[in-house]
């Protein structure tokens, strides 16, 4: 088993882009980003407090975990393999027939007690399931209870009711006859179409959504728009050659992502209207990751000076956020859709794979809904988050502007914590 896990290595599966989108969409789901989870519970914590610790801890944390976890199940699975002579290819190390079926089998080759392990492996299990329950409905339930204007009246175990019970009807789908069918399809169209284009989306809402109207004020309005547009043009040219084209044409794709960025650059600061020393520096940290980096320094050192150390991996952190991780989640969502056009998941016919591309389009279209209504549903949470905002830059710091938590429901000040 640790010899299948470690001891040899094949990067030919590595050319397949769906092995890329698969590891993605992994990270995204184990961490808990892109689902509103680390958003709702991030809504309870002190606004003015820092993040940069936490986030270390949980991704590294999270990482070692799945590290110790691939020995355990190969291990076991290959103790299991021996046992019964079987090739190690031959059993099943994803899904159900993991959980259920391999895992179980191994533990019951134990020498000691495999009763006891099998019955602990399985409370495990259902405790697993049980707090990643917890997570899910606490993102739904605070999304709406943060709604004034909808649940201001309306005690919060009646939300968390109603949702549990929405959630337990949709849910007895999933015990019918195809419902493991079901759940594959529903699992594998939500991780690799959903997430991730939730997480593109949220890159450029961030990045350059947020903070448009300050980058016009400092900048420009044609720099501006000289430079989104030639990054739009970036991001589409490219998943187009490396996505939709035929595979000669990768080189291409990834030749355009840097011509047209940079073009867009020097278009911008030839064309802006600022004359500051700074012009660069906000030009290439336009939008929102100016103003986050200085939330962000200001959350973790108040009125010190941020050290060297920490300066750094936060401006090469909105770098990321800002350039590479969008474009990389574009180009993956993209190249996922054309492979699974060639060759449908596991085969499954037509009408499974429809309700996997149902299930994309119903996500999306409640994402453009709340997109469009949003502002509405939370707009007396508005004058909040501008006062924090002025906070943060130092422009208003009288009692006036201070944010009032409210105790009986922390989450209220989502928006301007998260």
């Amino acid at each position: 088993g640790v010899e299948a896990y470690i001891g040899s290595w094949d990067t030919d599966p590595l050319d397949d882009p769906v092995i890329w989108q698969a590891a993605v969409s992994q990270m995204f789901f184990s961490i808990g980003v892109c689902f509103g989870i680390m958003t709702a519970y991030s809504s309870y914590r002190e606004e003015k407090e820092g993040v940069f610790t936490d986030a270390v801890v949980i991704a590294t944390c999270n990482s070692l975990v799945s590290i110790l976890a691939g020995f355990v199940v190969f291990t076991a699975i290959g103790v299991l393999a021996n046992d019964l002579g079987f090739s190690f290819d031959d059993l099943s190390l994803a899904g159900p027939g993991l959980v259920f079926i391999a895992y179980p089998a191994a533990l019951d080759q134990l020498d000691t007690a495999p009763n006891f392990f099998s019955l602990l492996f399985f409370f495990t299990i259902f405790f697993l399931a049980l707090d990643s329950a917890f997570s899910i409905v606490e993102v739904v339930v605070a999304s709406i209870h943060d709604v004034p204007s909808v649940t201001r009246n309306i005690p919060r175990w009646i939300v968390v009711f109603y949702v549990c019970l929405l959630a337990f009807i949709f849910g007895i789908w999933y015990t019918l006859d195809n419902g493991l069918y079901m759940l594959d399809i529903v699992d594998y169209y939500l991780n690799n179409f959903v997430m991730i284009g939730i997480g593109c989306l949220e890159c450029i809402a961030v990045a350059w959504v947020y903070g448009y109207e300050e980058s016009k004020e400092k900048l420009g309005v044609k720099s501006v728009m000289i430079f989104n547009a030639f990054h739009l043009a970036a991001l589409c040219f490219s998943a187009l050659f490396l996505a939709v084209l035929p595979k000669h044409n990768i080189p291409i794709g990834f030749c355009m992502w840097p011509l047209f960025s940079f073009s867009g650059f020097i278009g911008a600061y030839c064309t802006s209207s600022s004359s500051s020393s700074d012009t660069f520096y906000h030009l290439v940290f336009s939008g929102g990751m100016d103003k986050l980096i200085v939330i962000m320094k200001n959350n973790e050192f108040g009125e010190k000076e941020a050290s060297a150390s920490y300066s750094f991996i936060l401006h090469t952190w909105a770098l990321l956020i800002k350039y590479i991780v969008p474009m990389l989640l574009f180009i993956l969502l993209c190249t996922g859709a054309s492979a699974n056009f060639d060759d449908p998941y596991e085969g499954y016919a037509g009408a499974f794979q429809n309700i996997g591309v149902l299930e994309v389009t119903i996500a999306y279209l409640i994402l453009s809904f709340f997109m469009l209504a949003g502002i509405n549903l939370y707009a007396d949470m508005e004058p909040e988050a501008i006062r924090y905002d002025e906070i943060a830059y130092g422009e208003k710091k009288t009692k006036s502007a201070k944010i009032e938590l409210d105790e009986t429901h922390p989450s209220d000040n989502a928006v301007t914590s998260t």
